[in-house]
């Protein structure tokens, strides 16, 4: 590997330092399910809780029940902290369905559907301060919306420990679709 240090005008600053890179670290053998010792048994369920908006459903809203407000949000999630509740994502939950993968104890998956602006500013401080992230059910047109979360909002979520999930470009109506 060939090292240069630079100034971003593009001239170097420094002279070229010769790096060697050690040779890989083999991996572990593999180890069985069983050798794991998941905390939970493979099959065990783990609960999902499904939000939509986290805030205050304005006087217009057409379905105010997709609504909770930043303080009830804050409130269950103290809640499942304090009876010992731990959040994961699905990746994790996969792993530890599929692998034996442990998961901590009483483990649970906080999912947010469309992309609203609220994740980003309600739900995400909120659930970081914990150490937890949440599932991102992302309809990918609403990074467009004004309501709806930007691309870098998006990747900063990502960052922060954030799953993003599918939840279609354009959200269709199942019953309204035909079958192909």
């Amino acid at each position: 590997v060939l090292a240069t240090g630079g100034s971003e005008g593009g001239t170097r600053t420094t002279p070229p330092v010769e790096v060697t890179t050690p040779a890989p670290i083999p991996p572990p053998p593999p180890t069985t399910v069983e050798q794991q010792s998941p905390t939970h048994r493979t099959s065990d369920p783990i609960p999902i809780l499904m939000y939509h908006v986290v805030a205050d459903p304005p006087r217009d809203a057409p379905y105010p029940g997709l609504y909770v407000s930043r303080a009830a949000f804050a409130g269950q999630v103290a809640w499942l902290a304090e009876n010992g509740y731990h959040a994961v994502t699905l990746r994790e939950v996969h792993g530890h369905w599929r692998l034996g993968q442990a998961l901590p104890p009483q483990p649970i998956v906080l999912t947010f559907d469309d992309g609203y602006q609220s994740h980003f500013v309600n739900a995400a401080p909120i659930l970081g301060r914990r150490g937890w992230a949440g599932v991102l059910n992302l309809e990918v047109r609403n990074t467009t919306q004004s309501w709806g979360l930007s691309p870098r909002q998006v990747q900063l979520l990502v960052g922060d420990g954030w799953e993003v999930a599918a939840h279609t470009l354009t959200h269709p109506d199942l019953t309204q679709v035909d079958d192909a």
